[in-house]
C-alpha cells in the first residue's frame, strides 16, 4: 500500500487530498481492513478502509475430446466466482497447431457473468470436417474479466484428438456373372480425415447349394489405393468366373486396410448359365426415307445349353424382318442371325429403336438400333433433251418425289452457258409445289428462244429448295439454226450483152457463220446467161439479215428467151435455194453499104439487102 501524498498541508478551513493505492499482488484471497491514520501534533485521526480481493476460476467438462473426423464434439467451460467475485467473463481460444482446414471452436455464450450464488456455464462447441487431417489439437481457452483494478486473465487447456478414417462404398452390391466371363465393379474409397495408402484384399466363399468348391477369382487395380484426408478415390475390382465355376451364390468380403484401420463391404455375386446378346450396324445409321438398314444379331452361349427365341419390337413406319429367329444354342457357341429394317417413302423423317427381344425360359436379353430417318426428295425430268429452232419454243416437265419429306419446294432454272441478251427463256408452273410425305408433284418447264439465240446445247437446270434441302436436275436444250433466202426482185428482163442483177438476202435464225451461195440456170444453152455473187460467201448473224449482188451477164449471142436462175444457200448441211427468172431479148443492128444509084421505076418495089 502506499499514499501519493503522506503529508499535506492544511490551512483554516482547508481540505487536503491524498490517494491510497493499494496492491493485490502476492496477497492471499479474502477480505482485509486498512487503517489509515493522520496525525498533527498530538491530535489523531483515523479512517477504516475494507477492501475485498476477488477471483475467478475457470475449468472444462473434460481435458480432452477425442472425436471423427468431418464431426462435432462439445464440453462445458464453467465459470466459478471466488470471494464474491461478480463481473463479465469473456471466453476466446487459440488452437496449436493452425492448418489448413483444422478444427474449430464456438462458445456459446462468450461473455458470461459470474455471480456471488455460483458458477455459469458456456457450452464449448468443437467442429471438424473431412478435410481435417486426423492428428491431435491444442486449444487454449482464455477467460478474462475486465475489473476496475486489472484485468483477470485464466487459460485451461483442452486436448482435441481427431481421428481420421476412411469407408469403402462399391458401385454395386449385387451382381450377376456369367460363366466363362468377368464383370467389373468400381469401389469407391472416401477420406474423412484419413491421409496414407489403403490396401485392398479379398475373400470368397459360396453362400448356396451347389456353388463351389471351385470359386470364382477377384483382383484389384491398383491394389493400393491413396488417399488424402476428405478425398475420394477408386479402385476397380474385377470378377472372374472361369468356366469350371459351378452356377450358385458367392459371397465377395472386399477389405481395405491401413495398419489397425480396417474396413470391409460384401458384394453377393451370383454365377450361372447365360447367354449375351449383340448387335451391329453393317450400313449406315442415319439414310433417306425408302431406304433401308441391315444388322447383324448375335447370340453368344455362356455356359448355356438351349433354345433362344428372338422377337422384334418395330415401330409404326418401319418393317423388319429377321432370316432366323429361333436359335439353339451350346456352350461356348454363337449364331448370327440377320436384321433387315426397311421403310417407305411415306415414311415421316425422325429417329426410331428397333429392339430384339431374346428370350429362353426366364432369361431375357435385349439389343436395339437407332435408326435416324431423314426427309428428303428426288427430282427428275422428262424428255433429257428438247429440241427446239432458234424462234421457237418448247415444254418439258420436271417431277419432285417425297422421300419421308412434308414441306413446300422452291423451283428455280439457271441456263449453261448463258445465252447473250436473255435469249432463252424459261417458266416454271408452278414455281412453288407442296410436297406430301410419299407425295409427288410435277411443274410444267415452257422453254422459249428467239431468232438471235445463237444455235447450240444448253443445259438447263431446275433446282429445288426447301430449307438446306437442294436437288437439282439438269435438261440438255438443243436450238436448232435456220436460215431463209429470198431474191429481190425474183424476175428481171435483160437485153442480150446486157447485165442485170437482183439482191439475194439472207436471214438468220439462231447461226453466226458463213453462208456459201451458188446457182444453176435452165435451160442450159450454148453462150447462155451466167450468174456471179458479190460477195459469194456471206456473213450471217443470229436474228439478222445478210446481202449478196447477184450479177446477170448475157452475151450479144445468147439466145432471147426466159430463163430460171436457182440460187443455193449452203450452211453445212443445211441449204435452201430461190428463183430468179430473167428474161433475155434478142438485140439487132442496122447498118448501109456504099451509096449507089439506083432508078426505080414507078410502082415497083426494090428490096435491098
Amino acid at each position: 500500500m502506499s499514499l501519493s501524498v503522506p503529508t499535506i498541508s492544511l490551512t483554516a478551513g482547508g481540505t487536503g487530498v491524498s490517494t491510497l493505492t493499494i496492491s493485490s499482488v502476492g496477497a492471499a484471497l479474502g477480505n482485509y481492513v486498512v487503517t489509515v491514520n493522520a496525525t498533527s501534533g498530538g491530535v489523531l485521526h483515523q479512517i477504516l478502509v475494507s477492501v475485498n480481493i476477488v477471483d475467478f476460476s475457470v475449468t472444462s467438462g473434460s481435458s480432452t475430446l477425442t472425436m471423427l473426423a468431418g464431426r462435432t464434439n462439445s464440453t462445458t467451460v464453467r465459470i466459478t466466482g471466488i470471494n464474491s467475485f461478480n463481473n463479465t467473463v469473456t471466453l476466446t481460444g487459440s488452437w496449436n497447431p493452425v492448418t489448413l482446414n483444422g478444427p474449430s471452436f464456438l462458445f456459446a455464450p462468450v461473455n458470461v457473468t459470474a455471480t456471488k450464488i455460483g458458477s455459469v456455464n458456456s457450452t464449448l462447441t468443437i467442429s471438424t470436417s473431412p478435410f481435417t487431417l486426423a492428428g491431435n489439437y491444442t486449444l487454449t481457452i482464455t477467460a478474462t474479466s475486465i475489473t476496475p483494478g486489472g484485468n483477470l486473465i485464466h487459460e485451461i487447456t483442452l486436448t482435441i484428438f481427431v481421428r481420421g478414417d476412411f469407408a469403402l462404398k462399391p458401385s454395386a452390391t449385387t451382381q450377376g456373372l456369367a460363366s466363362n466371363s468377368s464383370v467389373t465393379i468400381t469401389i469407391g474409397l472416401n477420406s474423412t480425415g484419413f491421409t496414407g495408402p489403403v490396401n485392398m484384399s479379398s475373400s470368397i466363399i459360396p453362400s448356396s447349394v451347389g456353388a463351389g468348391p471351385t470359386l470364382p477369382t477377384a483382383s484389384f487395380s491398383p491394389l493400393t489405393v491413396k488417399l488424402s484426408a476428405g478425398g475420394t478415390n477408386t479402385t476397380t475390382l474385377t470378377l472372374t468366373a472361369a468356366s469350371n465355376v459351378p452356377a450358385g451364390r458367392y459371397n465377395v468380403t472386399i477389405t481395405g486396410t491401413n495398419g489397425r484401420l480396417v474396413h470391409s463391404t460384401l458384394i453377393l455375386v451370383t454365377v450361372g448359365a447365360n447367354f449375351t446378346i449383340s448387335g451391329t450396324l453393317t450400313t449406315p445409321q442415319t439414310f433417306d426415307a425408302g431406304g433401308s438398314a441391315l444388322a447383324n444379331v448375335t447370340l453368344t452361349s455362356t455356359g448355356f445349353t438351349g433354345n433362344v427365341t428372338l422377337r422384334l419390337i418395330v415401330p409404326s413406319g418401319l418393317t423388319a424382318s429377321l432370316n432366323v429367329s429361333n436359335v439353339t444354342l451350346t456352350p461356348g457357341t454363337s449364331f448370327t442371325s440377320r436384321l433387315t429394317m426397311s421403310t417407305t417413302v411415306a415414311t415421316p423423317a425422325r429417329s426410331y429403336i428397333v429392339t430384339v427381344n431374346a428370350t429362353s425360359g426366364s432369361i431375357f436379353r435385349l439389343t436395339s438400333f437407332t435408326l435416324n430417318i431423314t426427309g428428303n426428295f428426288t427430282i427428275s425430268s422428262s424428255p433429257s433433251t428438247v429440241t427446239i429452232a432458234a424462234g421457237k419454243s418448247g415444254t418439258a416437265s420436271t417431277t419432285m418425289n417425297s422421300a419421308g419429306l412434308n414441306a413446300t419446294l422452291t423451283l428455280t432454272s439457271t441456263v449453261t452457258p448463258a445465252p447473250s441478251s436473255s435469249t432463252i427463256g424459261v417458266i416454271i408452273t408452278p414455281n412453288h409445289q407442296s410436297l406430301a410425305f410419299g407425295g409427288s408433284k410435277t411443274s410444267t418447264l415452257t422453254i422459249s428462244t428467239t431468232t438471235f439465240t445463237l444455235a447450240g446445247t444448253y443445259s438447263l437446270t431446275i433446282t429445288a429448295t426447301s430449307g438446306s434441302i437442294v436437288h437439282s436436275t439438269v435438261l440438255s436444250v438443243i436450238v436448232t439454226g435456220n436460215f431463209t433466202i429470198a431474191s429481190i426482185p425474183s424476175t428481171g428482163n435483160i437485153v442480150a450483152g446486157a447485165t442485170g442483177s437482183s439482191t439475194i438476202e439472207l436471214g438468220s435464225s439462231g447461226l453466226t457463220t458463213n453462208a456459201n451461195l451458188s446457182a444453176s440456170i435452165t435451160p442450159v444453152v450454148a453462150n447462155g446467161p451466167t450468174a456471179s455473187f458479190t460477195p459469194a460467201t456471206v456473213a450471217l448473224t443470229a436474228g439478222g439479215t445478210s446481202n449478196s449482188t447477184l450479177t446477170i451477164s448475157t452475151t450479144k449471142s445468147t439466145p432471147s428467151g426466159n430463163y430460171v436462175l436457182t440460187i443455193t444457200g449452203t450452211v453445212g448441211t443445211l441449204t435452201h435455194t430461190t428463183t430468179f427468172t430473167v428474161t433475155v431479148a434478142s438485140d439487132f443492128s442496122i447498118s448501109a453499104g456504099p451509096p449507089q444509084s439506083l432508078s426505080l421505076v414507078s410502082g415497083l418495089q426494090v428490096a435491098l439487102d
